[in-house]
């Protein structure tokens, strides 16, 4: 297999370059997969290491501003739920939906 990185800052300009453009090639094809897979919205942006390119996943940009704007819809209190309270509550969420279809 390939050596494992050593996470730390890379002092050298082409050698922190060449990581990004590694890097941000993974991370488009993880936001892609967990997009397809899951069926959710993905949306990321980076700005390149020396400040010259501006990478955003989705490529497409009416799909990236989309999601955006759909981000700016939900109330900031919704936006503040830690992750792991929002996965918590998805589930009885779909409980109590389910059980109010069975007493129909």
């Amino acid at each position: 297999g390939r050596a494992k990185l050593e996470m730390k800052y890379r002092d050298k300009s082409r050698a922190r370059m060449n990581t990004y453009k590694t890097r941000i090639k993974g991370m488009e094809k993880k936001a892609e997969e967990l997009s397809v897979l899951c069926g959710v919205d993905v949306l990321f942006s980076s700005f390149s290491p020396d400040l010259n390119t501006f990478h955003y996943w989705p490529r497409n940009p009416s799909e990236f501003h989309r999601i955006v704007d759909r981000y700016k819809s939900v109330s900031r209190n919704q936006r503040s739920v830690v992750p792991s309270q929002a996965l918590n509550s998805a589930p009885q969420e779909e409980l109590l939906d389910f059980n109010k279809k069975l007493e129909e």
